[in-house]
């Protein structure tokens, strides 16, 4: 018997291969380089970067997005310091437009679009807002002629509210 799934796999890194991945860990082996890019319904080419390497233990080719090559800095811009790193992947968008988005898994990400980010407990979105009480607000946080009440920062007349704290 033989499997045919891989009969219809890409060399091609692809979103859908990516959520199959138990790991979705991309390791560049090589440099890469440029190649021009004909997508359907696009009349020009595109210049893209292309990266060889491997996840699950299948090579493939990855074409990273700008972003993810943003991402990528943190690591080096010269794409031979990708080699051997750890890229987590993740997809992005609906339908028939799915993007793959590249992170430095070992490294500090620069980008405040990291999912599954770790904040800190004071700041998780899940946990719900208190109100201080007025004895552990600062003055300084107070300034001059700001008024804190009842659980809200209030101006002087005169003064100009120009957004929440």
């Amino acid at each position: 018997m033989v499997n045919t799934e891989q009969a219809m796999e890409s060399e091609f890194l692809d979103a859908s291969f990516v959520d199959r991945s138990p790991t979705k860990v991309f390791v560049p082996t090589g440099e890469g380089g440029y190649s021009d890019v004909t997508y359907e319904g696009e009349a020009q080419p595109v210049h893209r970067l292309t990266i060889p390497g491997e996840i699950d233990g299948k090579k493939k080719l990855w074409r990273p997005n700008r972003e993810s090559v943003e991402n990528l800095q943190v690591i080096g811009a010269d794409s031979r310091q990708w080699i051997g790193q750890r890229i987590l992947l993740r997809c992005r968008g609906t339908g028939n437009y799915r993007s793959i988005i590249g992170y430095p898994a070992d490294a500090q990400p620069v980008s405040s679009r990291v999912p599954d980010a770790k904040l800190p407990p004071q700041a998780s979105l899940a946990s719900p807002l208190r109100k201080l009480p007025e004895s552990e607000i600062p003055a300084y946080a107070k300034g001059p002629g700001v008024e804190y009440s009842k659980g809200k920062f209030t101006t002087p007349p005169g003064y100009q509210e120009v957004g929440e704290f």
